[in-house]
């Protein structure tokens, strides 16, 4: 197992490409591991080197995530499957790109996150960024179960927003990569921050670079957690 400010994710790493993967499983192995996520990678094809497919804690499906891309990357290269330079992932958000720092810190490429009308942000996966006005999260989070919510303030200091989020499958977590870059577009886009924003959360800070072109660039710490045995039917 393998986390990142606090988001903790199990992989499945399928050799042969023929594991069979139900929500049940991914739901029955996240509650014994206490983990946000499953992520079974398979090898790619031409310039594709992984296919990741994610399911949440609640068994279901989803687009894409960004500290889990960032822990597959280096839990693909720990497995030998890859060698530690840029990796081309497919999504089903699209291809993605992971890069690794030095420190322990890996980047992801997230697309160019689409701002909308009342909060609503596109990063391959469906946000609604809200100010955090002591809302409740939890009942934001209910009102809206097809979409993950983050509560934002600015701040501490320049070039800095703080947030917490409710992930959709998994509720409220320590942190979620797809939504600080969500939260740094949104306050890029009302003139709150510059374009290299640091993104405070309960698990710790991750950086949004927002790039000339629109696209985002997610980095921070990933760390291997060790093995987890999970039940088997």
């Amino acid at each position: 197992m393998y986390q990142s400010l606090g988001n903790s994710f199990l992989f499945l790493f399928d050799d042969a490409g023929d594991a069979v993967v139900d929500g049940s499983d991914a739901r029955a192995w996240c509650r014994a591991a206490a983990a946000d996520g499953l992520i079974r990678a398979r090898h790619g094809t031409g310039a594709v080197d992984l296919v990741m497919r994610l399911w949440n804690s609640d068994g279901s499906l989803a687009e894409i995530s960004g500290n889990g891309l960032r822990c597959l990357g280096r839990a693909a290269v720990d497995a030998g499957w890859v060698p530690e330079r840029d990796l081309v992932v497919a999504t089903d958000a699209g291809t993605r790109r992971v890069s690794f720092g030095a420190g322990g810190v890996v980047s992801a490429e997230m697309g160019q996150p689409k701002v909308g009308d009342g909060g609503h942000v596109d990063v391959g996966n469906p946000h609604l960024v809200l100010d955090d006005e002591d809302q409740d999260l939890a009942a934001l989070g209910a009102a809206h179960p097809d979409l993950n919510v983050e509560l934002f303030r600015v701040g501490p200091g320049g070039d800095a927003v703080t947030m917490r989020v409710w992930e959709r499958g998994a509720g409220e977590t320590q942190a979620c990569g797809s939504g600080a870059c969500a939260v740094a577009a949104v306050a890029r886009a009302r003139g709150l921050v510059g374009t290299i924003v640091t993104v405070h959360q309960p698990g710790g800070p991750a950086t949004v670079e927002l790039r000339p072109d629109g696209t985002a660039l997610l980095s921070g710490p990933v760390e291997h957690l060790g093995p987890v045995e999970v039940p088997v039917a």
